[in-house]
């Protein structure tokens, strides 16, 4: 089953590739939206796209706690390897 992820300037693009290579579509952030878009936005988007939006662990500290806690959203952590 392919996966759809919304990808902003922070996933690298090695990331991008390895996922677009294992049959994944990898739309994004900056074709979508200016790039300095807010989180709110984002997460908006990304919704709107029915896509996962990925983002490196130390980001969660910028996410508004609505957003954490809410059951509307899943975060899940992936180890590399």
């Amino acid at each position: 089953m392919a996966l759809r992820f919304f990808a902003d300037h922070c996933v690298s693009n090695l990331i991008i590739h390895s996922v677009a290579h294992a049959g994944h579509q990898v739309l994004r952030l900056k074709e979508h939206l200016p790039v300095e878009s807010p989180d709110s936005l984002v997460i908006a988007k990304a919704q709107q796209l029915d896509t996962i939006l990925p983002f490196p662990i130390h980001h969660l500290q910028f996410f508004p706690a609505h957003v954490l806690h809410s059951p509307n959203y899943s975060i899940t952590q992936l180890q590399n390897g």
